[in-house]
């Protein structure tokens, strides 16, 4: 507090040094046209008024960030939207992509009408704390097709003059979008899911707390592929991000980010892969056609074996976060 009356001191001193220069600017300005009009010839034009110079306008007082309250996380990774570049005016032609900078935006084109930026789907999991989870796409309007929403998405975005973009593989809350033999048998050792529920299972009426009940991976089958597909035939370079698989391992170990007890809840109570099992998927991924991988929040022991594996079959890891653009 006394930092800022400091502060507030001397700008008010600096407001009155400079009202001072200006007012003796303006008398001295003053007098000289005076003279000057008492000594010229009466033809001459009287010289301009000069302009009183604006005082500054003080500074906006400071004041302190709101505090946030921890909130639980979407079940579908809601990526940022495209930043669109400025429409050209005129009749001057877009800019060509090939000569624009080479920018990877993370693109929701599973779930988001980039157009119009209002939500297209949703995952819709039937059975989602039972022992056979399934996922399926529910729109959010009549007779709409992923395909085409996924087509449309990613031709706006090229005609952005994006040639790369950032999509998912696996959402914190268990939905993988693509077949995993890896993470799709995984399981809490001896744990009845189905005991979950108060009665009938199909019911899905939780007898336990909803943020604390175990849960299995779901699947969206063949999600990743057609993003994939599609964006490579418009020319386009998918980087997939695994993130999400390590808010759910750092949730298991109370570590990291997502694993603390009142941050943010980023991801549901499944069973944590083991690094030889993270390095599988990762390799799952890359089979679908991912042309790099990215993701932050593992510990040093998974990143360095993410990093170094992906190194060693020749694919991009892109870190993202504190490490933004490198690789």
């Amino acid at each position: 507090m006394q930092e800022y009356d400091s502060v507030q001191t001397w700008l008010s001193v600096f407001r009155n040094i400079v009202f001072g220069v200006v007012f003796v600017s303006i008398a001295a300005l003053t007098a000289c046209g005076d003279g000057d009009e008492d000594g010229s010839d009466e033809g001459s034009e009287a010289e301009a008024p000069a302009t009183a110079v604006a005082p500054p306008t003080p500074a906006p007082e400071a004041t302190s960030a709101p505090t946030q309250t921890p909130v639980r996380a979407v079940p579908i990774p809601t990526a940022t939207a495209v930043s669109s570049r400025p429409s050209p005016t005129g009749d001057a032609p877009p800019a060509s992509p090939d000569s624009l900078p080479s920018i990877t935006t993370m693109a929701d084109v599973l779930f988001t009408n980039l157009l119009t930026g209002q939500p297209a789907f949703e995952v819709d999991v039937q059975g989602q704390f039972g022992e056979e989870p399934t996922a399926s796409f529910e729109s959010y309007g009549a007779d709409a097709s992923v395909l085409d929403s996924v087509r449309a998405n990613l031709q706006w975005v090229r005609d952005q003059g994006y040639a790369s973009i950032e999509t998912f593989a696996i959402e914190g809350f268990g939905t993988i979008f693509l077949r995993s033999p890896t993470l799709e048998p995984l399981r809490h050792e001896g744990f009845d899911y189905d005991r979950q529920y108060s009665g009938d299972p199909e019911e899905e009426e939780l007898a336990v707390e909803e943020e604390d009940a175990k849960q299995r991976y779901n699947v969206l089958d063949g999600s990743l592929a057609m993003v994939l597909n599609e964006a490579h035939a418009l020319g386009i370079d998918v980087t997939v991000n695994v993130e999400s698989l390590a808010h759910i391992i750092n949730r298991t170990s109370g570590t990291g980010i997502g694993g603390g007890s009142g941050e943010l809840v980023l991801a549901g109570n499944f069973p944590a892969p083991t690094v030889a099992q993270v390095l599988a998927f990762v390799d799952e991924v890359v089979a679908v056609g991912a042309d790099a991988i990215s993701a932050e929040a593992y510990s040093p022991e998974y990143d360095q074996a993410i990093a170094d594996h992906l190194a060693a079959i020749d694919v991009p890891y892109v870190h993202t976060g504190a490490d933004l653009g490198t690789t």
